[in-house]
């Protein structure tokens, strides 16, 4: 398990289960439009923000940042499997060539 950046109340673990240390139970994710699972964080500056599990996994363990021209992966194009060995950070460029 991992410690999430900016959101310490949080820990992350490599299968994609959040674990929320205020409330001590793990987060439900929910989909979204296109189906990627997410969740709602509090961050250390109060501000509620809704992130894509994969995204999480990704800032957690493949030093991923939000706001760079890299992608987080789904290997096996399963965007459900938010583990860890199936997730990969790419250019926005090969993601596109990937489909």
């Amino acid at each position: 398990m991992s410690q999430i950046d900016n959101y310490s109340n949080y820990l992350i673990y490599n299968s994609g289960d959040i674990y929320s240390k205020k409330y001590k139970k793990f987060l439900k994710p929910r989909k979204d439009k296109n189906g990627y699972l997410r969740v709602d964080l509090c961050g250390d500056n109060r501000s509620r923000k809704t992130i894509k599990i994969h995204q999480l996994v990704g800032m957690a363990y493949l030093n991923h940042n939000l706001e760079t021209d890299y992608v987080i992966d789904h290997i096996d194009s399963d965007i459900n499997n938010n583990y860890l060995h199936n997730l990969q950070r790419i250019t926005r460029i090969q993601n596109s060539r990937k489909k």
